[in-house]
């Protein structure tokens, strides 16, 4: 088995005769090759790395400007289409919106819905636990707690409230709305 031009691993008396010396006119003395041999590997080396990479950067570049004319394209497609069904699609997006919106305005106002009217103690008490728990999950929609001369968005005041009610009487509750329908107001009063 040859390596380097030589037999390795051989002993000497199996290598014909014709093949036991290599001709140092052809490669020039064993300095000379092995400087010839690092400078090739070194080459090689070096291609290799740019072939790596040149895989990765041109991938990631074109998937970059893909990514990048993709989203000028929708775009472009989205107006176009909005152009052409002449405000259709508009319609649809306001409509998704609008229907959201009253979804997130019934499940606000969900636990509250039968507030309304006479409530005894017990009923109110588990509202007012409500209100609590709807003020600290909602900031941008509080509720603001009225009775006798208290009106507060605090929680602390709201327990005041729940501990003064007394058990066995019942209260009138009557309820506003903001704007966007939200429960905003809960007014308690003795009757």
């Amino acid at each position: 088995m040859k390596k380097n031009g030589e037999y390795a691993g051989v002993d000497e008396k199996f290598i014909p005769e014709n093949e036991k010396y290599v001709d140092e006119s052809i490669l020039g003395n064993k300095e000379e090759s092995k400087k010839k041999i690092y400078k090739t590997g070194k080459t090689i080396i070096i291609v290799y790395i740019l072939i790596i990479v040149l895989m990765f950067v041109i991938p990631v570049g074109v998937g970059i400007w893909c990514f990048v004319a993709f989203n000028k394209s929708a775009d472009n497609q989205f107006e176009t289409a909005e152009n052409i069904s002449g405000g259709f699609l508009s319609t649809i997006i306001y409509q998704i919106k609008k229907e959201n919106a009253e979804f997130d305005v019934t499940e606000f106002n969900n636990n509250l819905s039968s507030l309304q009217g006479t409530q005894s103690k017990f009923f109110l008490s588990g509202y007012l636990d409500n209100i609590i728990t709807k003020n600290k999950t909602y900031s941008n929609h509080t509720i603001t707690v009225t009775y006798n001369d208290i009106t507060t968005t605090e929680e602390d005041e709201i327990i005041k409230i729940k501990h003064s009610l007394k058990d066995g009487c019942e209260y009138e509750v009557s309820v506003d709305y903001d704007a966007n329908g939200y429960i905003n107001r809960v007014k308690i009063m003795d009757i």
